[in-house]
């Protein structure tokens, strides 16, 4: 009998070159190429990392819970904080969560949500303890969403440089890859 996990990797190699193939249609010039990776039954794909934002006297920002209206700012130069997003795909037949995120090039990585108010207005961000990855399917962190704030950077995060950051998933598997650095202007489509 075929055990579930051997019937699990030609689905996770179709899923990595579908991810793969739809990755290479922009024509803009915006920095390095995410390289796709994987443990497991998790996989990232189309990640990227902002370049990173002064926070430094913004009215209405509050460390790392009650954030408000932070997605399409950006600012060069030095600066403390910034945000990375990636599609996070689970090939498994269980769910799965992350549940941490690190990089040398932060001082800290937290996991966020941008909630929506009840009345309309800009969302707020809050932290969350996990991002829930449902079995045989995603979730795309993206501007207004999920998300990972990475803050106390210990250098300028400037777009076309890249960083290394390690994703650790509740099943126990780690996907650690390079990011590419770019201006939120660039970001991709989808997650505009």
């Amino acid at each position: 009998m075929i055990s579930s996990r051997l019937l699990a990797l030609p689905v996770l190699a179709l899923t990595l070159s579908l991810l793969l193939a739809g990755c290479g249609g922009s024509t803009k010039a915006a920095g390095p190429r995410f390289a796709n990776a994987h443990d497991r039954d998790i996989a990232l794909s189309a990640g990227w990392v902002s370049a990173a934002r002064d926070m430094s006297g913004m009215s209405g920002m509050s460390g790392t819970s009650g954030t408000s209206g932070t997605s399409g700012m950006s600012g060069m130069g030095t600066s403390s904080e910034s945000t990375a997003y990636a599609t996070l795909t689970d090939t498994g037949a269980t769910d799965d969560a992350l549940v941490s995120v690190s990089t040398p090039a932060a001082g800290q990585a937290t996991l966020h949500n941008t909630v929506a108010s009840a009345n309309g207005s800009a969302g707020t961000m809050v932290a969350a303890s996990s991002i829930p990855v449902p079995a045989g399917g995603h979730v795309t962190l993206q501007p207004g969403g999920y998300h990972v704030m990475l803050t106390n950077l210990k250098g300028d995060l400037n777009a076309g440089s890249t960083i290394t950051m390690t994703w650790t998933f509740r099943s126990g598997a780690t996907v650690t890859t390079t990011f590419p650095v770019i201006d939120p202007a660039d970001r991709p489509e989808a997650s505009r």
